[in-house]
């Protein structure tokens, strides 16, 4: 796997270049937004890790970048901040993932194997699209038509979404969800990070929790309602 490693932080950077090798990544690593985009543009990148803080404008920008290009490469954020705020921000532009430093370099390694693994074998089915009463959902696209607009998701968004589609009217528990989502780097997730996307989701849909069709069912998970 081909890793394009964002960091401007030498230190870590070169800590993180030597254990990613040991595990058989190749590494091509960036200090700045311009040398990343360079790296990208002529070099096959399979994963992107991406630092938020870098020295000619921050990895927003970078992933904002990056997903106007390429819609399924899995970019995973390296962030000190802790606050809702960036995360969401992050989720917003299109990342699939975060870990707060300072982390275990064997979670980072099953989040890289966990995405990876899924971008190589989500894309495989012959579904194109699954029609509900108010939703459309494209899986060649990543988006959902409702009521005729377009509207676009991450990713992982759209997993979340057609995971739960494909249990409909059932509830999810938080834990099968995250479970399907993340396999088996579920157990270094966040807590909040399910709620988050969900969230976004929402926003997207321009829908709340209690009349939307995402529901949550207190203490059980969350429900899609087809109405």
């Amino acid at each position: 796997m081909k890793i394009l490693l964002v960091e401007d932080d030498m230190n870590l950077a070169v800590g993180l270049k030597y254990s990613l090798k040991e595990e058989g990544f190749e590494i091509r690593h960036a200090e700045s937004l311009g040398e990343a985009k360079d790296i990208f543009l002529n070099n096959k990148t399979d994963l992107i890790l991406l630092d938020i803080m870098l020295p000619d404008g921050d990895g927003y920008d970078f992933c904002k970048w990056v997903r106007e290009r390429d819609s399924r490469i899995p970019v995973i954020f390296l962030t000190a901040m802790e606050q809702e705020e960036s995360v969401v921000k992050g989720f917003g532009l299109g990342a699939n993932d975060y870990v707060t430093k300072p982390f275990r370099v064997a979670e980072l390694v099953a989040r890289i194997k966990a995405h990876y693994n899924r971008s190589e074998n989500d894309y495989s089915d012959d579904v194109a699209t699954i029609s509900l009463k108010r939703f459309k959902l494209d899986h060649s696209r990543l988006c959902v038509w409702k009521e005729g607009e377009r509207i676009d998701l991450t990713p992982t968004e759209y997993k979340i979404v057609r995971k739960l589609v494909e249990n409909l009217g059932n509830v999810v528990s938080r834990d099968e969800l995250t479970k399907s989502l993340w396999e088996n780097a579920g157990e270094f997730l966040d807590v909040n990070t399910l709620s988050v996307h969900i969230k976004r989701i929402r926003e997207k849909l321009g829908e709340n929790d209690k009349d939307g069709c995402i529901r949550t069912i207190r203490g059980e998970g969350y429900c899609f309602v087809n109405e």
